[in-house]
């Protein structure tokens, strides 16, 4: 009897699937930040409003919050009132508190307009927020990527809420008029207060 040898049987390679990845791969990153500064009209109302936020600014680094209330107020009013002749030839001198923050309002607002137009021929903010989108993008593809892009989704909800709000309530808009309405109180009030001093001279009895 002839044994017989036993065939090689050739093993079909088990096909093997590929899962695709869960995860989706991460949005390019957009800043939804404005790439250009608006060009501001030099006006009465601007200069009396930056007058009241370089007053701020300055109160706010000398003593806080309050000095910073403080100091608004009294730069907003100054800008606000009319020059008054200070000699007898009834000329107003360019040395008078008025012509002071005007002169430093309209200097402010001029160099930011400045700086308006350059931004608008040279684009260097878009550069810029092109140049931190690439690089929130590649750290998105390490370790933290994921909470990178829990962060700015996050990030992406506030602004658009903000955003929203300010369509329906127009709050950038209340915020000027509520600006504007204590300027006017402050106005008045510090007329009422002299008016009443020169009428009644308190501040000679005090002294």
């Amino acid at each position: 009897l002839q044994e017989e040898t036993p065939t090689p049987t050739t093993s079909e390679p088990i096909p093997t699937t590929t899962t695709a990845s869960s995860n989706p791969p991460p949005k390019p990153t957009t800043f939804t930040i404005p790439r250009e500064l608006a060009i501001v009209p030099i006006n009465e109302s601007s200069v009396q409003f930056t007058a009241g936020l370089l007053g701020a600014t300055a109160g706010c680094l000398l003593g806080g919050p309050l000095f910073a209330a403080v100091f608004a107020a009294t730069t907003n009013y100054l800008s606000r009132k009319d020059d008054e002749p200070q000699s007898n030839r009834g000329e107003v001198t360019a040395t008078s508190p008025k012509k002071i923050v005007d002169t430093a309002s309209q200097t402010v607002l001029l160099f930011y307009n400045y700086l308006a137009q350059f931004e608008k021929e040279n684009k260097v903010f878009d550069t810029t927020f092109r140049f931190l989108e690439g690089t929130v993008d590649k750290a998105k593809r390490t370790e933290q990527g994921e909470i990178i892009s829990n962060a700015e989704n996050v990030l992406g909800t506030v602004a658009k809420t903000a955003e929203e709000l300010n369509d329906d309530y127009d709050l950038v808009g209340g915020v000027g008029t509520v600006l504007n309405g204590v300027g006017d109180l402050v106005e008045i009030s510090v007329d009422k207060v002299v008016e009443l001093d020169g009428e009644y001279r308190l501040s000679q009895r005090v002294g």
